[in-house]
């Protein structure tokens, strides 16, 4: 197989299928603490690190904040090269203020900027995979469905077989090699 022919989204659903792509997908990412601040610097170097090492997966690593800011939540940066901020305005002081948390609206404020940020990424022609970290079960939905409304993403379920999910699991729960993998 010429490694030209096969795109990054092919190469995952391969692997994950069991089938042997021509290549194990290969992903590393990093956060971005100066460029995270404004969704088109951080766009611009995600892309650049993109187009650098042509990664089989893009992650989009905003700042960690980025879920809570439309809370109320105040962090600061400083300086840390992991990209990990000071939360200096927190809302939950009590176990009351659980209850006055409201649902969000994707289309302003931080989770917007992501929306614009993931456009600008798009619009470079980076349109394979994007994950984003989501922290909890309704705002993965919450950002997911935000996705899909815009046209970002294509939701596609992958079935894996049984055979497949035991492969799976006897590789993650021992201690053998890719290639070992590859040939059960």
């Amino acid at each position: 197989m010429e490694t030209h022919s096969i795109t990054h989204r092919n190469r995952i659903e391969r692997s994950i299928m069991g089938d042997l792509p021509d290549r194990t997908p290969i992903a590393l990412w990093r956060h971005f603490p100066i460029d995270d601040q404004t969704p088109s610097s951080l766009a611009a170097a995600i892309i650049n690190f993109q187009r650098t090492y042509d990664f089989d997966l893009v992650k989009v690593t905003p700042a960690s904040s980025f879920c809570l800011k439309d809370w109320g939540v105040e962090d600061i940066w400083r300086g840390s090269t992991e990209g990990t901020r000071d939360y200096v305005g927190r809302i939950i002081n009590s176990p009351e203020d659980w209850t006055k948390l409201k649902p969000l609206n994707p289309k302003h404020g931080a989770l917007q900027a992501q929306l614009s940020c993931l456009k600008l990424i798009i619009s470079a022609g980076i349109k394979e995979i994007f994950y984003e970290t989501s922290f909890n079960s309704g705002e993965k939905a919450l950002v997911r469905d935000s996705f899909v409304n815009e046209g970002l993403v294509t939701i596609k379920q992958v079935q894996l077989s049984e055979n497949i999910a035991k492969k799976a699991a006897s590789f993650l729960l021992s201690s053998i090699s890719v290639s070992d993998f590859a040939n059960t």
